[in-house]
């Protein structure tokens, strides 16, 4: 790894650490869905990222980074349910999808993948910024990206701090969208689960890379 980007084998690696997060935050995402939800939002994102992990794990060495992510998505979406296993899905689909070509995922490619995941959710989703939903964490990271010209690090952790403060704000909207929605101004006091989950996941991306920074052998073993 560089501070200009990482290649399809660091990718792979990075993702088995988010896995990892996800994991751990498993019942902290069920307890937030709990309040506005089914309670079992959590659990739909760790069978997710086991999924992208195995099939991470299956895919041939030589496959480039803009397919990883296709695979990463879809089998994020063949082993959930819901509404979430799709959002998820097909963020991480059209993230590959504008990858299409490249060797790494540098600076440059991160603000490209984020800009293909924010147009992913509002379109599949028909939601905008406001509506309590995982499309206020994308947003807000990809408004974080900075215009000049920085190491990837730098970006994810700009993007990862946006996303968590976002996330976090969502605990002030009220939902307008799907079943919480229904909940009106119950829904007050408690953030997006899917937002959350975003955040975390940008948040571990950005911590591998530091990681990886400091101690190049050591990162798989966080």
């Amino acid at each position: 790894m560089s501070d200009t980007g990482i290649g399809a084998g660091d990718f792979r690696e990075m993702m088995v650490f988010v896995a990892g997060r996800i994991t751990e935050e498993e019942a902290h995402l069920n307890a937030l869905d709990a309040a506005i939800g089914d309670g079992d939002h959590g659990i739909t994102m760790q069978l997710g990222f086991e999924a992208v992990t195995r099939k991470l794990d299956e895919l041939d060495m030589q496959t480039g980074i803009d397919s990883l992510f296709v695979e990463a998505g879809m089998a994020f979406m063949a082993a959930t349910g819901g509404a979430s296993g799709v959002v998820f899905g097909k963020m991480f689909m059209a993230g590959g999808r504008s990858l299409k070509g490249r060797q790494q995922l540098g600076p440059p490619e991160f603000n490209s993948l984020l800009k293909a995941m924010e147009s992913s959710v509002s379109s599949s989703g028909k939601v905008k910024p406001g509506d309590k939903t995982v499309l206020d964490a994308v947003a807000s990271a990809f408004q974080a990206i900075p215009d000049s010209e920085v190491p990837l690090l730098e970006v994810v952790t700009n993007a990862a701090t946006a996303s968590e403060a976002a996330a976090q704000e969502t605990a002030n909207m009220v939902c307008r969208v799907g079943r919480a929605s229904r909940l009106g101004d119950r829904a007050l006091g408690h953030p997006d689960p899917g937002a959350v989950s975003f955040s975390i996941i940008l948040r571990a991306m950005a911590d591998w890379l530091a990681a990886r920074r400091e101690s190049p052998q050591q990162s798989q073993g966080l």
